[in-house]
């Protein structure tokens, strides 16, 4: 199952998207047909019928994929991801799509990251993560199978934010070696405090 594709990639832009895989579609599609084959041959009252069949179509909704964007750009110094969900877009269609906005001067690393799926496996997601600790998926769900997709999205945003990365990480060593030497000179401190007040 592909996890993401690069839509488009030029000097200034980064654009990455997933839409429903075709095991989701697979999925909607048999849940849409148990919902017609209750409507056709169930003996019950028309009513009923109609119940069920807009309760397998609420079910057959709700199990379909996001569509996810990933879009990196240079000019303006942003990442922006996006999330869309049909079942949103039947019940809000005046809202916009859910987006989480971050800084680029943020970014600082850029890894696949997996996660145990009970009962199914491990799955896998690219991860961006920033030099404030927080780490920013991608996508919001994980995929199962082999991470190699997930590795070669990792490789292309890592590639496209070379300069960015080496610059960030450079800063958020420095960052850390301030905070182990204040905490440092602050215990050094405590302790010359609680000395001088024994004597």
């Amino acid at each position: 199952m592909a996890y993401m594709k690069v839509l488009l990639r030029s000097k200034s832009t980064l654009h990455l998207a997933r839409a429903p895989s075709l095991r989701s579609w697979a999925t909607f599609m048999g849940i849409i047909a148990m919902g017609l084959g209750l409507l056709i041959y169930s003996d019950e009252g028309i009513l009923w019928k109609l119940f069920w069949f807009f309760c397998t179509v609420f079910v057959a909704i709700s199990s379909l994929d996001d569509w996810e964007d990933c879009v990196i750009d240079r000019e303006s110094s942003v990442v922006k991801l996006e999330r869309d969900r049909l079942m949103e877009r039947l019940v809000m269609p005046t809202q916009k799509a859910r987006s989480v906005v971050a800084d680029i001067s943020e970014v600082c690393h850029v890894e696949v990251e997996q996660e145990d799926i009970r009962f199914f496996g491990r799955g896998y997601y690219v991860a961006l993560h920033m030099t404030s600790g927080m780490v920013l998926p991608v996508t919001e769900k994980c995929t199962l199978g082999n991470s190699r997709e997930h590795q070669q999205i990792a490789d292309a945003i890592k590639d496209f934010l070379q300069e960015e990365l080496s610059r960030n990480q450079e800063l958020y060593v420095r960052q850390a070696d301030q905070d182990i030497y204040s905490s440092s000179s602050s215990s050094d401190e405590e302790i010359i405090d609680a000395e001088n007040t024994k004597k």
